[in-house]
């Protein structure tokens, strides 16, 4: 990693960390949240009413078009990098969405739970990281049997759910599907590609400029990261080191 991300004054870097916590409050097209405070493991986010058929809408996950910029996690990660995580997370008061696999899950509730006490978003991303637009098609117990496995780890009404590998995620079969069961699909507008193992300068490199996997990153996008990309924690430095050299704010967790 070069230092260019990093060379900037303290006093500069705090003006504007200030600045984005205080501009980058809560606005995923929340219409109410209940009474629950920040940190708890029951608190629910309530959300837009479901659109599953236009794919802007589910590329930004229904949230309103003025809404910050917002990072995602999803599969699985060890315990020491879950935490380091979400260590990072706290360091920029930085709101994430998780999209853990349910079979992950439900072996580390301990994590999930530590996730919502630290008031990030939880979603579904399948039991089995199972291509849900095959199924949709093939196997209706099993489509369901995959979003519906257990019960406790999302914390959004509608729930979000973000399907393995986009499958059928833009098409009106899986949309029918789900929105007869008030999902919300969530995929993403800026893909990282961190999981082929690139360093994170290379990572900063496609999201500054493009390359043929994403777009370059701007305003209000959802940016698509892994729990268990071994460079997480520096890959966030630099990605709100970048953000703040942008001024682009992104979601925080207290307003």
């Amino acid at each position: 990693m070069h230092d260019t991300y990093f060379q900037k004054a303290k006093g500069t870097m705090f003006i504007k960390l200030a600045a984005l916590a205080i501009i980058g409050a809560l606005t995923v097209a929340c219409s109410s949240v209940d009474s629950d405070a920040v940190g708890s493991i029951n608190k629910v986010y309530r959300l837009a009413s479901v659109d599953n058929y236009n794919e802007q809408s589910i590329r930004h996950c229904n949230r309103a078009s003025n809404a910050p910029t917002l990072v995602t996690f999803d599969d699985s990660g060890t315990p020491e990098q879950i935490k380091a995580i979400l260590d990072k997370l706290d360091q920029y008061n930085m709101r994430a969405a998780f999209f853990p696999v349910g079979e992950w899950a439900e072996k580390n509730m301990d994590l999930i739970n530590e996730m919502k006490v630290r008031g990030h978003i939880v979603g579904n991303h399948t039991y089995s990281h199972a291509r849900l637009g095959q199924l949709s098609v093939t196997d209706e117990a099993k489509f369901y049997g995959e979003i519906y496995p257990s019960d406790g780890i999302a914390n959004t009404d509608p729930m979000l759910l973000r399907p393995p590998f986009e499958d059928g995620a833009y098409t009106d079969g899986l949309a029918t599907k789900l929105t007869s069961k008030n999902i919300q699909e969530c995929t993403w507008t800026v893909d990282s590609h961190d999981w082929d193992g690139s360093s994170v300068e290379q990572i900063m490199n496609r999201l500054q400029n493009g390359d043929q996997y994403t777009q370059p990153l701007g305003r209000g996008d959802v940016v698509l990261f892994h729990m268990f990309y071994a460079n997480a924690p520096k890959l966030i430095d630099a990605f709100v080191s970048h953000l703040m050299q942008m001024n682009v704010s992104y979601e925080t967790i207290h307003s």
